[in-house]
């Protein structure tokens, strides 16, 4: 039986949400495959082991982390260690971990990177496509690259003060606008601005959440879509379209996490389902992309609109791709199946190569010297 660890939790306002994902992935995984290890990641960084990590009423406790064991990677080393009165005690070889973080410090692709130090891969895409997806502005500039349709808009750096930034807006744009961080999810810090003095507030607002904002023409009455995929057994699987139900301007968190209204298959058109189906496993593969993705659309006057790529969705997108806990439980295990054999491949590329350049260059600092 292979040890995995599932991790949840991170440096994110997303944090809560991504608790939940957590909890459900660890009781979905297979039991007879699979021993999961979960792994809570602090608001500071830090990671936490316990057993006590797999139930919901865990995280109640505003101080929960207080009984749990502090845990710790090293580079080069596939190995869970507990830190117990500063000496490092291994738990357990990994084989794959799954992830479960929303937000910064996850989604972003820097857990991604973290474990691929020690030598631990991740059920999700690769630093660069989760940097591209989790980006909202380079999101825009490599879809419009590969002919992707999206909204108009114009990403502002706190740097060049608010009175440029709402300039350089009023400029490009059309009002109605939205305004989002740059780097979150999950509908946290967006705002509709319908003039200057609205727009003003909205990006002082948006700032708050990082240095970068990404400012759009709001699409009044445009429909939303969502569409998940994911590869396995070497074949990029797409969802059917879903629409979530709001009664709001934007599709806010209470919407997407609270009430959950949706429609699903999506009562829209045969041509405009076929046609962000393919988009999804379009920009799946052009991303190289791995693990579940879903993505955001925006539907107005028959043409689609990509709004946002999100590589590692709420609890998954499981009610998207599968039919029955059962289902889910079965593609969670192709797909760290699928990790771990691809992490296996990579181990084989050569990466480095002697060229015997250091024997013949300068023979250090003197050596160099005139």
């Amino acid at each position: 039986m292979k040890n995995i660890i599932v991790l949840f939790g991170g440096k994110s306002c997303e944090r809560e949400i991504s608790v939940l994902t957590g909890v459900f992935v660890l009781n979905a995984i297979d039991k007879k495959e699979y021993n999961a290890i979960p792994l809570y990641i602090d608001k500071n960084g830090d990671f936490y082991y316990g057993e006590e990590l797999k139930y919901l009423e865990t995280f109640k406790s505003e101080k929960f982390t207080k009984n749990l064991k502090k845990a710790v990677f090293l580079p080069n080393d596939n190995t869970l260690y507990i830190n117990r009165k500063n000496k490092l005690k291994p738990i357990a070889k990994i084989a794959c971990g799954v992830n479960c973080c929303h937000g910064g410090f996850g989604e972003d692709g820097s857990l991604y990177a973290y474990f691929d130090i020690s030598g631990i891969p991740l059920t999700s895409s690769s630093l660069l496509a989760s940097s591209i997806a989790m980006d909202k502005c380079a999101t825009k500039d490599f879809l419009r690259g590969n002919g992707v349709k999206t909204v108009n808009s114009v990403t502002v750096y706190a740097t060049t003060g608010l009175e440029n930034a709402v300039f350089n807006c009023v400029k490009s744009l059309t009002f109605p606008l939205i305004v989002k961080p740059a780097f979150l999810g999950s509908s946290v810090g967006i705002c509709v601005a319908d003039n200057e003095q609205s727009l003003f507030s909205a990006i002082a607002s948006a700032f708050k959440y990082g240095e970068k904002v990404i400012v759009e023409e709001f699409l009044q009455n445009a429909t939303e879509i969502n569409c998940a995929s994911v590869l396995t057994g070497g074949t990029v699987y797409v969802s059917e379209c879903e629409k979530p139900i709001t009664a709001n301007k934007i599709l806010s968190f209470t919407d997407k996490y609270e009430t959950g209204e949706r429609e699903f298959p999506a009562k829209i058109s045969k041509n405009l389902s076929d046609k962000i189906k393919a988009t999804t496993e379009k920009v799946y593969r052009l991303l190289n992309a791995r693990g579940i993705i879903r993505i955001d659309y925006l539907i107005k006057n028959d043409k689609v609109y990509l709004n946002e790529i999100n590589s590692v969705p709420g609890s998954l997108s499981y009610y998207l791709l599968s039919n029955s806990i059962e289902d889910f439980t079965a593609l969670l295990t192709s797909i760290i199946h699928d990790t771990i054999k691809e992490h296996s491949r990579k181990t084989t590329i050569i990466s480095s190569y002697e060229s015997g350049i250091l024997n013949t260059a300068y023979k250090g600092t003197k050596g160099s010297k005139k």
